[in-house]
């Protein structure tokens, strides 16, 4: 019988970045698929002038292919990157859907072909049409996961699965959604794309990890909730705020994103923050009990 091989530092080195290489990995398929097959079918119709669904021709064509290909890409992201996480497979996905965000284009366009403030009202529900279409692809996750394409995060933090009641998960979502909001105050400056959505992404991160360490809730599902009321919130701010909207700069500075914006980013960056804070939570309950076993336990379990 051959005996096992001590692990090396080469070895350490490479189980480390290995979940990063398959979360990249993951990422990068998605998100050339959804530029290369929305450059095929010409989706957006006017490459990085129609950043909402508002401003295209053909908007329901740009809306299910953005849900048929969030949903393949959740399948492909999960059989690439399953091992890592029980929702890295959603994580690739809306990655991807930033290739499409991309292409759509700066927010300001829309409010200049606008015909009046009621505009705010639909990005808001244009925002929530696109997390829905972020809802189906959480709910194909939680069904491979149950497929064991997937590997739960208790197992992959090492922590115990524990119940929490609705209202802390209901606060913890309220949390996020406010600390989003704040951050997006003072981060959002500009309709540049890449600010949009890097701006995205740290906010919904940042209120992850404060979210996530006061109220410790579970699964990630209540960490997405967050960047979806954060949009809604942005634009109804921007109806009863709409300062120079018709030359294309909105009162509220979380209305200088589109839609699209934070169906792509928000999950990537609340996705993050929420892992960040479980290997938080999993260092210091392994702290814990270590400190509270006695040593003799400790020398019998060795």
């Amino acid at each position: 019988m051959t005996e096992k091989q001590p692990p090396t530092f080469t070895r350490s080195i490479l189980a480390y970045h290995r979940p990063r290489v398959l979360l990249a990995a993951a990422s990068a398929v998605c998100f050339a698929l959804f530029w290369w097959i929305a450059g095929v079918l010409h989706v957006p119709e006017a490459l990085h002038l129609d950043p909402s669904l508002a401003t295209q021709s053909s908007p329901i064509l740009s809306f299910l292919l953005a849900g048929i290909l969030l949903a393949l890409c959740t399948v492909i992201g999960t059989l690439i990157a399953g091992g890592v996480r029980t929702d890295a497979g959603l994580f690739a996905a809306c990655a991807g859907l930033g290739a499409m965000a991309i292409r759509f284009g700066p927010a300001g366009q829309v409010y200049r072909e606008a015909d009046g403030v009621g505009i705010f009202i639909w990005l808001a529900t244009e925002t929530i049409l696109f997390y829905a279409l972020v809802a189906a692809g959480w709910w194909i996750s939680e069904r491979m996961h149950r497929r064991r394409w997937s590997v739960a995060d208790t197992i992959r933090d090492g922590m115990n699965p524990t119940p929490f009641p609705l209202t802390a998960k209901i606060l913890a979502s309220l949390t996020h959604a406010a600390a989003m909001v704040l951050m997006l105050m003072l981060l959002l400056r500009s309709l540049d794309k890449a600010q949009s959505l890097a701006s995205i992404v740290v906010a919904a991160a940042v209120a992850s990890m404060i979210a996530h360490s006061l109220f410790g809730v579970t699964p990630a599902l209540w960490m997405l909730i967050g960047p979806l009321l954060a949009g809604v919130i942005g634009f109804f701010m921007g109806f009863f705020s709409p300062g120079s909207w018709q030359t294309g700069h909105p009162g509220s500075a979380l209305a200088l994103a589109a839609p699209i914006d934070y169906a792509s980013a928000g999950p990537v960056g609340a996705l993050l923050g929420y892992w960040i804070s479980r290997k938080w939570h999993a260092a210091r309950q392994h702290e814990t009990i270590a400190k509270n076993t006695p040593p003799a336990a400790i020398s019998a379990g060795s």
